[in-house]
């Protein structure tokens, strides 16, 4: 007796499993070395290894304040918890932390793998695209930073509440809606700026799902529950963010603007060629009118084209759409940190880039001869150099002096950059290339009280008491709130006899410690 089924079906059955497995391996290897790497100084201090809520692992009282703390400048509780769990774990070994994000990022990728081919039918399409999401070296910096678990654990949550979302619209019930809303939730707890999805999922209701044959309001009045918590989290985010924010002096809307319209076409250079990739870019002191002009033209030439090519192509108009739409919330209009752009905010919005190109290409290639030849000649090359670029761009993550020298390179005038090595440096115990570090840094801002008493710290410990007096009194008089600075400087002037002046900062240090 035979059941009907045969060898060939059975491979076609299973295909799918083999290429997400071959893609798992290929990313895996890519970034085999993070297993090896240190915790950088650039927030993994603050998140992980300098944060007592956090080394204490899963216990009631850091359950308390990750969810009704503001650590950090962010509202991202699950976050806090997964790092929590990672320290019962592993304690202070940042080597399986670096490992949990990238088992995060392999999931990532099979989920958007699975979702593309279950939305589209289309299995080599939605390999492509996921291949370019999981070996793009853009995504690095998501998978290889251990303070970045927020990008890959977000989403996780926002790639499987797509999926809960295609799930309820195949056939609609509370149960499904409600496992919508709860993944909704929990990403927006893990990172904030997941609240553009309820956008996404009209766009995605037009291509791939083709619901927007459906009443506009319906398929708005459906996801009114989305919108609703979205704006919740947005107002939680404000408020939390209140303290980061820029002033609005120091950052003029006009800039904030410009800025905004620049990283757009940034991101898109650095997608084709991502040669110049750093963990900090600072922000332009002025507007670049070149740059912003280009960026302004390319933009509305690829938004124009997709607009010609929308009832043909939709899937440009989704891609496009998910690209624009996803980066708004870190564009910086509200200005948080120092940072023009980073590298982590492309981690989800380049899905629609990705969808875009291969879908395109697929489209664009109908009737060439040698087709498959040729594309697969052409995945190839693509991939061989993603593969090769994105293992180079990993190494830089192996710890604080490689990344940050790494950023000087690439990058002009790194306050941030220079800063960090100085403190790298110094911990390893190369003081005078450390105050070289610093000196570099007091130029680029001499107005930063940081800067100047990393300065002056790094002097006392070389034994140059004399040459560190000015620095303190520089972060002394730029931060009257800190006592650390007149504390420092009143020991210094003990040392060097000047006995009065001592004892008036010292003074002033318990001032400040008991206002």
């Amino acid at each position: 007796m035979r059941d009907g089924t045969t060898g060939a079906s059975l491979f076609r059955q299973g295909l799918p499993w083999v290429m997400a497995v071959s893609l798992l391996l290929a990313t895996a290897a890519m970034y085999r070395s993070v297993g090896d790497f240190q915790f950088v100084n650039y927030d993994d201090d603050s998140y992980v290894y300098r944060n007592p809520a956090v080394l204490r692992g899963l216990e009631a009282a850091g359950v308390r304040w990750a969810f009704f703390g503001a650590h950090a400048a962010n509202y991202h509780p699950v976050t806090w918890l997964s790092h929590m769990l990672d320290a019962e774990l592993f304690g202070k070994d940042p080597g399986p932390q670096h490992l949990v994000n990238l088992l995060f990022h392999l999931a990532n990728t099979a989920v958007l793998f699975l979702l593309l081919r279950r939305m589209t039918g289309a299995a080599w399409r939605s390999y492509f695209a996921a291949a370019l999401f999981a070996l793009h070296p853009l995504h690095v910096e998501s998978t290889a930073w251990i303070s970045e678990r927020k990008d890959v654990l977000s989403g996780l949550f926002f790639l499987t509440s797509i999926w809960a979302y295609v799930w309820w619209t195949a056939r609609r019930s509370a149960a499904r809606y409600l496992l919508l809303v709860l993944l909704f939730i929990l990403g927006l707890m893990a990172k904030p700026t997941l609240v553009t999805l309820p956008l996404l999922l009209l766009l995605l209701d037009g291509w791939p799902l083709g619901r927007w044959t459906a009443r506009p309001h319906r398929l708005l009045l459906e996801k009114a529950p989305l919108f609703l918590i979205a704006a919740v989290f947005s107002v939680i985010t404000y408020i939390v963010h209140e303290g980061a924010v820029a002033p609005l002096t120091q950052v003029p809307l006009p800039d904030r603007l410009a800025n905004a319209v620049v990283v757009y076409g940034a991101y898109l250079r650095k997608t084709v060629w991502p040669n110049d990739l750093a963990v900090f870019y600072p922000y332009p002191a002025t507007i670049a009118w070149g740059a912003l002009a280009v960026s302004a033209v390319a933009l509305l030439g690829i938004s124009a084209a997709v607009v010609l090519r929308r009832r043909s192509s939709g899937f440009l108009t989704t891609g496009w759409l998910w690209y624009l739409i996803m980066l708004v919330p870190m564009q910086g209009l509200v200005q948080v940190g120092a940072q023009a752009m980073a590298d982590r905010y492309t981690y989800l919005s380049l899905v629609g880039i990705f969808v875009a190109v291969v879908w395109g290409t697929a489209e664009l290639s109908r009737g060439w001869p040698w087709r498959r030849g040729v594309l697969a000649a052409t995945a190839g090359l693509v991939f061989t150099g993603l593969t090769v670029t994105g293992h180079r761009q990993v190494g830089f993550w192996r710890d604080s002096g490689t990344l940050f020298s790494r950023a000087l390179a690439v990058t002009d005038d790194n306050l941030v950059a220079h800063v960090n090595l100085g403190i790298h440096l110094k911990e390893h115990g190369r003081l005078e290339e450390a105050i070289a570090q610093y000196r570099k840094a007091v130029r680029i801002n001499p107005y930063h009280p940081d800067v100047h008493y990393n300065l002056a710290n790094a002097l006392v410990a070389i034994g140059r008491f004399a040459e560190s007096v000015e620095p303190y009194l520089q972060a002394v008089r730029l931060d009257p709130d800190d006592p650390d600075a007149p504390g420092n400087l009143a020991n210094v002037l003990n040392r060097l006899g000047r006995y009065r002046e001592a004892d008036r900062y010292a003074a002033e240090s318990q001032r400040r410690r008991n206002p």
